[in-house]
């Protein structure tokens, strides 16, 4: 009986040592019975042949510096005015900048630039002429994208939005509502006259032309200079530092006085050819500061043809 009882022995002792190398590299394939399954990364690794992956934020590009000038009168050559950085880890990143209508998804300009360098101040001016079509006043806003060589979209920080402020495109209206012309060199601002030069622009039209407001103001002057401007008002503009003049207006045609306030587009007076005159035509200046009060006179070319673009 004892050579039994060996033999029960070892049967026990095999099926131990059976259940223990299941329990090792035999049982490998078996899921654990517990929650410690592995899991799968929620994002594969970059050339796994994975869609989803993303890079983390500190191997992106990042804006760390956007500022718009919030107002530009592009007519007056003042450009808005866009200044970024961008940081990375490459020395440059390819970088586009919008320009969006409020309102609208589509932009009206984008400035392709390029590969630009990280860490340093990168500037753009805008003086909406580009792309070949005139810009229709109202509010914008700039954007900012960016790319590095492995394709990582642009962040921002807190202190960095990648949309810029809105920016105001002063609303103006041409000043002389109805056909005209710009006349020839003489016409122009500082062409030359007797004892001083012409600070303004000629506005050939027919008389009784209406003459609007470009820009909603206080009349700040009505007068009459027999010998030189003829009927004259003088517009104080809202929300500017220009004053804007208009000479030679046919007296019957005057329609405000010194201290009314205009709207934009407003009919104020009529193309004359009142004082030193030669014939019918608008006198049109515009002045930094105020007429004859410390102002200075600009050239109103810019200007005009601007508004005689989006009018």
């Amino acid at each position: 009986m004892l050579w039994k009882s060996l033999l029960l022995a070892a049967g026990v002792l095999a099926v131990v040592c059976a259940g223990q190398a299941a329990a090792g590299t035999g049982g490998a394939d078996l899921p654990p019975s517990g929650g410690d399954a592995p899991r799968a990364p929620k994002h594969p690794a970059p050339g796994s042949g994975g869609h989803s992956y993303k890079a983390p934020d500190h191997a992106r590009p990042t804006l760390t510096r956007l500022s718009v000038s919030r107002r530009s009168l592009f007519a007056f050559g003042r450009p808005v005015q866009v200044a970024f950085v961008i940081r990375d880890r490459s020395a440059y990143v390819r970088t586009r900048v919008a320009f969006v209508r409020v309102g609208s998804r589509q932009p009206v300009y984008t400035a392709r630039l390029g590969r630009v360098r990280t860490g340093v101040t990168r500037t753009l001016r805008w003086r909406g002429t580009e792309g070949g079509r005139a810009l229709r006043p109202g509010r914008y806003r700039v954007r900012v994208f960016a790319r590095d060589r492995a394709g990582n979209s642009l962040r921002r920080r807190h202190s960095a939005s990648s949309r810029a402020p809105a920016i105001v495109y002063q609303t103006h209206r041409f000043p002389v509502a109805g056909p005209h012309g710009y006349g020839g060199d003489g016409a122009r601002f500082g062409a030359g006259r007797e004892g001083h030069v012409h600070q303004g622009q000629d506005l050939p039209a027919t008389e009784g032309t209406p003459v609007v407001a470009p820009r909603a103001a206080t009349i700040a002057a009505r007068g009459y200079d027999p010998a030189g401007a003829g009927n004259y008002l003088v517009l104080d503009a809202r929300g500017e530092d220009f004053d804007y003049v208009f000479m030679h207006l046919q007296s019957e045609g005057l329609r405000v006085g010194k201290g009314d306030r205009v709207t934009t587009g407003e009919r104020i007076a009529n193309v004359g050819s009142t004082g030193h005159s030669t014939g019918p035509h608008l006198h049109f200046e515009i002045w930094r500061g105020p007429w004859f009060a410390g102002g200075k006179a600009i050239d109103p070319l810019p200007a005009l043809r601007a508004w005689d673009r989006s009018s």
